[in-house]
């Protein structure tokens, strides 16, 4: 299946390193210590000894099957940015978006609400890249914004 995202990802330069999760926790964790990881990194040995690593969370996609089956429209593509978002606020808890996601990237909290990767908007609009692909020394995230707006636009906060 191929995914067409904002935040992507080149697994052969991924080493697992973890140095994009450090950036992340760092970044959100003041937000919420106790909160779920909205990024990770993984490393698969395969029978044959091949060593396989991505770092996954919310990759932003073109086409976020997330936002397409929540029912209370939580989730939208802030227009600015084109970085898909969540609005706690309307999330139910109802997990359809996690069930949809190719990445596993929605996560709950334990008042069952519905957090992910906002893809480090405020840093986006201020020019800057999301704290996951600045500090991949791999350079294996990489960052491209859309050239035109998606048609699914939600609120600017």
């Amino acid at each position: 299946m191929t995914v067409g995202t904002i935040i992507k990802l080149n697994p052969e330069r991924c080493v697992a390193c973890y140095a994009c999760v450090v950036a992340c926790l760092d970044a959100h964790c003041a937000v919420d210590e106790d909160g779920p990881m909205l990024r990770r990194a993984i490393r698969v040995e395969t029978d044959q000894g091949e060593i396989h690593c991505a770092s996954l969370g919310c990759m932003h996609c073109e086409d976020p099957k997330c936002m397409a089956v929540c029912p209370t429209k939580a989730i939208y593509r802030d227009r600015e940015t084109q970085l898909v978002q969540v609005d706690p606020g309307k999330c139910i808890g109802c997990h359809s978006c996690l069930v949809a996601c190719p990445f596993g990237a929605p996560a709950f909290t334990k008042g069952n609400k519905m957090v992910k990767c906002d893809g480090c908007i405020q840093r986006v609009k201020e020019g800057r890249l999301p704290l996951c692909v600045q500090t991949c020394p791999s350079k294996a995230l990489t960052f491209e914004l859309p050239r035109t707006g998606g048609e699914e636009s939600g609120p600017n906060p």
